[in-house]
């Protein structure tokens, strides 16, 4: 399995992704899929408390979570454990059997509850590059990042100078999406190539940073922003509440059905695409809510789960989004 999964993100790594025409859709292949699969194992091991509270021992989830990541030689080199006000949560890893380098982090939204307060709103940054006042970003996410910016960017420099031959990639799930795309433009915009992979992550500004992010791929790495069935949070904040976009492109699995298989999961181009995720209506119920956002390629959470409230933590990231946690009740 090593030696199938090597070539899967070999074959993948010099698959570019080029522009496609605005709104067509397209099926991806089973070599993608297995990518896409491989890749949320590693967001769904920064939810495992071992991993992320020390460095320097193997990658570890519960039993069948993580079977890509356990059966391949994978370390961890820098652990992020409360780090800074925003009490960030991850790793930094080395997969030695696939040459990677993986910077991941944990999607909990308590960590981030000190900044709930007016973080729907948006804040003009630098972090489009050009000092333009319309890169405006989540004002929550944009603080939490620069809570951990130093201490991150050290981490991975060193490690990517450590393993200069190896692929760097970065990811997370919901609001540790939302941190893994931010870190992926900043190490991009110092010249490093990162593939960023992120799963049900909420929208992280508007216009000019979504395509300014768009922009960065293939040449400073590819984008992979997959989504599940009609999850709610990557539809927040809500599009029409000034704008609000998100990078391209999209990969939207259409099924709860798992295994998931190619023919389920569809390729969009566009800043806003009511054909994805953006086009479903919301779920019904919280239990719903839950579902959908936590399968990904399997429970993206299990090692969570067990130790925290699901329903509450769900409500805290309605909140940090913008959406009162009554608005399914």
């Amino acid at each position: 399995m090593k030696s199938n999964f090597h070539c899967i993100l070999l074959l993948a790594s010099l698959t570019a992704t080029f522009a496609i025409p605005t709104l067509k859709p397209r099926f991806i292949d089973l070599r993608q899929t297995s990518q896409l699969e491989a890749v949320s194992q590693f967001a769904a091991a920064a939810y495992c408390e071992g991993n992320t509270r020390s460095a320097g021992q193997y990658l570890s989830c519960l039993p069948g979570n993580c079977p890509f990541v356990q059966n391949s030689d994978v370390w961890v080199t820098e652990a992020f454990w409360n780090i800074g006000e925003s009490n960030t949560v991850g790793f930094v890893a080395v997969d030695d059997t696939n040459h990677l380098v993986v910077l991941s982090f944990q999607g909990t939204a308590n960590t981030l509850q000190k900044f709930t307060d007016a973080a729907f709103f948006p804040i003009s940054t630098d972090l489009c590059g050009t000092g333009d006042e319309q890169c405006k970003i989540h004002q929550g996410f944009w603080h939490a990042w620069l809570d951990v910016e130093t201490v991150v960017t050290d981490s991975v420099l060193r490690t990517v100078a450590a393993y200069p031959s190896y692929r760097f990639i970065t990811t997370g799930h919901s609001l540790g999406g939302a941190l893994a795309a931010l870190a992926a433009t900043s190490l991009r915009n110092r010249g490093l190539s990162v593939d960023l992979y992120t799963y049900g992550q909420p929208r992280l500004g508007f216009k000019a940073i979504s395509e300014y992010i768009t922009s960065q791929a293939p040449a400073r790495g590819n984008n992979f922003r997959v989504t599940h069935v009609n999850d709610v949070v990557p539809q927040l904040p809500p599009h029409k509440a000034g704008g609000w976009d998100h990078y391209s492109p999209e990969y939207h699995i259409q099924s709860n059905t798992v295994p998931v298989t190619g023919d389920t999961i569809t390729e969009y181009s566009g800043l806003f695409n009511k054909s994805g995720n953006a086009g479903t209506d919301w779920p019904d119920s919280v239990g719903e809510v839950t579902i959908a956002h936590t399968r990904y390629f399997g429970n993206i959470t299990a090692c969570f789960s067990g130790k925290r409230n699901a329903t509450a933590d769900l409500m805290s990231e309605l909140a940090f989004v913008g959406i009162p946690s009554s608005f399914l009740q």
